[in-house]
């Protein structure tokens, strides 16, 4: 009976400004503030369940996740990938580095010093340099056309009701990353179309479409001729998205005339484009065919120029695992020992030792794609982890335990300690589903 009240009042919480709470129990999921959550998983939200202002306290083990509407869209995101030995990623600045550690800030956490023996790959260039477009920042950036619906503006979102479209025009390269972040009510029923005409009819010929309803997912191609040839198709499960709520990346490359589709952050698809006309359009419209009142949300809306770069040089062997290899962004690599970061007129340099040289190379880091730690000889126990958090600012972190409070988060991680994080800062928070019992 629990599961049912709390579907029906969901829409009493207000769908989209609040937080959004997924519960163990299949299916079940609520909307609120999320007052605090205490080291033992313990929940307490303000909601429309709970009589104001005593907030509603939720068991440890019952939250699956939160996801969180208190988002700080003015933060920074750093240009430097940090990768922890334990897998957690993090995009920071780069302050120093030397034999006691990396030093580097987040925006969400501060400043920390990294001991070297718990950092993997460390990346340059990897955040907004390349960036297009990233929002959205209001309604009018966006051409609004409706049918039988409404699109509004709130708390860095697109909230679209009924059947409504909203169309922006860019000038996108010829390989680039569209990236967002959508949300609904009930049941998804929308449409992205991208690289489509940019002369502001709103007709998806010769462009491409990214489709969501009951059916499942639909990569299309919309040629000049009128025609509608469907490039991939992904199948969905039917609890694959119980938080009712998806992240989309679309890897486009109109040269080679393929594209890639990742749904939170896995990949699910790739095809290539067999229409011989290229779709070299630079509009983008969001468009949802629901009935009256049923509501969609579209936030963390990107375009960025695709660089596989950094994502190739990650993924390939490292070659020897106990010294450092530095890898340039011109393909040169480097085997020896990182020996520490310094500024020389105005230019930020590596100091990197090879055995080949007595003197050490000053390697500019402009010009530096990516370095590998050497791997530390004793290893680190397994940690406790029970949570995972996730920052606006780019990245996660797992965490033993998660205390949030009004303005602050306290994370306990196993490599770096204790955390004191913005609440603002975080995205979500997600615990796992538990083992299932062994018959």
């Amino acid at each position: 009976m629990i599961r049912i009240v709390l579907l029906l009042l969901l829409p009493l919480c207000g769908f989209l400004p609040a937080d959004e709470i997924r519960l163990a129990d299949a299916g079940a999921h609520l909307s609120g503030q999320v007052r605090a959550v205490d080291a033992d998983g313990r929940v307490e939200v303000v909601s429309g369940l709970s009589a104001a202002p005593a907030p509603l306290r939720l068991k440890a083990g019952t939250v699956r996740s939160i996801r969180f509407s208190t988002e700080d869209h003015e933060l920074s995101h750093p240009l430097v990938r940090l990768e922890l030995i334990n897998g957690d990623v993090l995009q920071v600045d780069l302050h120093n580095l030397s034999d006691d550690g990396v030093e580097v800030a987040s925006p969400v956490f501060g400043r920390v010093v990294v001991p070297r023996k718990l950092v993997k790959i460390l990346q340059v260039g990897t955040g907004d340099n390349d960036l297009i477009y990233s929002g959205p920042r209001s309604l009018a950036e966006w051409t609004v056309r409706t049918k039988e619906g409404s699109l509004e503006f709130a708390g860095g979102k697109l909230i679209a009701s009924g059947a409504v479209s909203g169309k922006a025009d860019f000038q996108l390269p010829q390989r680039f990353v569209l990236k967002f972040t959508a949300a609904w009510e009930d049941r998804p029923n929308f449409r992205v179309d991208f690289a489509a005409p940019d002369d502001g009819s709103g007709d998806p010929r010769n462009g491409y479409q990214f489709q969501f309803n009951s059916s499942g997912i639909l990569l299309q191609r919309a040629s000049p001729e009128n025609r509608t040839t469907t490039l991939t198709r992904i199948p969905v499960q039917q609890d694959q998205f119980r938080d009712q709520r998806v992240q989309v990346e679309i890897h486009v490359d109109r040269r080679a005339s393929r594209l890639r589709v990742f749904l939170n952050g896995e990949l699910k698809g790739e095809c290539n484009d067999r229409v011989k006309s290229k779709a070299n359009g630079g509009g983008l419209v969001f468009e949802t065919m629901s009935q009256p009142g049923r509501r969609h949300e579209f936030s963390g809306i990107s375009i960025k120029e695709l660089d596989d770069m950094l994502q190739r040089h990650r993924d390939e062997e490292r070659g020897d695992s106990k010294r450092d290899s530095l890898i340039s962004r011109e393909d040169d690599r480097w085997s020896g020992r990182l020996a520490d970061m310094r500024t020389n007129a105005g230019r930020r340099l590596f100091s990197f030792a090879v055995g080949f040289r007595d003197e050490v190379l000053e390697i500019p880091m402009a010009d530096v794609s990516t370095i590998f730690f050497a791997e530390a000889q004793t290893g680190h126990g397994k940690t406790n982890n029970v949570c995972t958090v996730k920052l606006a600012s780019g990245g996660t972190l797992t965490a033993e335990s998660c205390v949030i409070g009004q303005d602050a988060v306290t994370v306990r991680h196993g490599l770096l300690g204790e955390l004191t994080l913005k609440r603002s800062g975080l995205t979500a928070i997600e615990w796992p589903e538990p083992a299932a019992k062994k018959p």
